[in-house]
């Protein structure tokens, strides 16, 4: 069912579930399955059955399958979604979910999320004159863009719709960035990670640019989650990737005062946390010198790593090794290296790099426990 599942607005967990019971004999749970989580609002209901149908009667085991069942032959396994109508055992009355369902208009084209009550599903559809267009499946979405409108946020002359999905609990955000053209289409999932993002104008050019907070390689680096830093990042629409990139230009930002950076290194050094057992390296030092080192002010953080790290806390040549190598495997380090002439190849800030040190520890929080 996959290729015609692509243009048409299913629910995957839908169908496995309906073919499981199918499968096992249960063709009246199956149907009332079908009838509960099919909205009276969401379009395609029949168009489902008769692909559905389809698909079960061209297998190699339809005829096990339909002796299992009581030979249901003829029409629709399930009948119409407003009931759940058996073979054998004729009509049943369903209660069905409520739906929330928001609608934007462009023009004579529509994107409508819908979402189900009590459940982390939500679905995506944009139809013109009633053709569906575009489907996708997210968790717990809602547009973001205006319902009054959308705008062009690529700078293409194209309107563009922006929905949010949001995986439960504290984390995670995606935003679903999508083009509303002759030919709409989904150009990038972008991920907000916790914070979510902003869409600014920061260079007076015609597209939007996307500010965000980007963890990477980060997330749990020698700390907990709690305790993990992200970068702050402007990405900016690229033709040629077709998608949001990190800008570096855009991201510059003029060096601190020297007086303030002295005051940073001692208030790290004195008023952070520090461990001297397991290495819960300071984020409040690493985290610092990752915003300096994708702003630009790469020196300044080498300085600042010099003046903070406290002389009784050990292991800072293991610090160095590591943030030297996983610095490198971060989304924005491609980006800071083609932006200027620097010999990035050689270790940061001149330290010398012990290559045993960089596999003293896992970088990663929860492998020590």
């Amino acid at each position: 069912m996959g290729g015609a599942r692509d243009n048409n607005p299913w629910f995957a967990d839908l169908w496995e579930i309906m073919l499981r019971e199918i499968y096992e004999g249960n063709l009246p749970q199956a149907c009332i399955f079908y009838a509960i989580a099919w909205p009276p609002d969401f379009p395609g209901a029949e168009t489902f059955l008769v692909e559905f149908e389809g698909h079960l009667r061209s297998g190699p085991y339809w005829s096990e399958i339909s002796a299992m069942n009581g030979n249901p032959l003829e029409g629709l396994l399930c009948g119409d979604p407003a009931t759940a109508l058996v073979a054998g055992q004729g009509e049943i009355t369903i209660e069905r979910r409520n739906l929330e369902k928001t609608i934007l208009t462009v023009g004579e084209t529509t994107a409508e999320l819908f979402v189900w009550e009590n459940s982390i599903w939500s679905y995506l559809l944009v139809r013109r004159d009633g053709e569906v267009l575009l489907s996708q499946e997210m968790e717990k979405a809602y547009l973001k863009s205006d319902p009054s409108g959308a705008i062009d946020m690529t700078g293409n002359g194209l309107p563009n719709v922006v929905v949010r999905d949001h995986t439960g609990g504290q984390c995670c955000y995606s935003y679903w960035m999508l083009e509303i053209g002759e030919n709409p289409r989904i150009i990038d999932q972008l991920d907000g990670g916790e914070g979510g993002v902003d869409f600014v104008n920061l260079d007076d050019e015609p597209d939007l640019e996307v500010r965000r907070y980007l963890y990477g390689t980060f997330k749990y680096w020698h700390a907990p989650g709690a305790g993990s830093v992200g970068v702050p990042v402007i990405n900016k629409f690229d033709v040629e990737a077709d998608t949001w990139i990190p800008n570096i230009a855009l991201m510059r930002e003029p060096p601190m005062a020297e007086r303030g950076l002295v005051a940073k290194s001692i208030d790290i050094r004195i008023n952070s946390i520090w461990s001297t057992d397991l290495p819960t390296w300071n984020s409040d030092l690493w985290g610092t010198m990752l915003g300096l080192i994708f702003s630009s002010n790469k020196d300044q953080a080498c300085k600042l790593e010099a003046l903070a790290w406290p002389p009784e806390i050990p292991d800072e040549a293991a610090f160095r090794a590591h943030f030297n190598r996983d610095i490198r495997t971060h989304p924005v380090w491609e980006y800071l290296v083609q932006s200027t002439d620097a010999d990035w190849d050689a270790p940061l800030c001149g330290w010398e790099i012990d290559p045993e040190a960089a596999n003293k520890f896992s970088s990663y929080w929860g492998d020590r426990f």
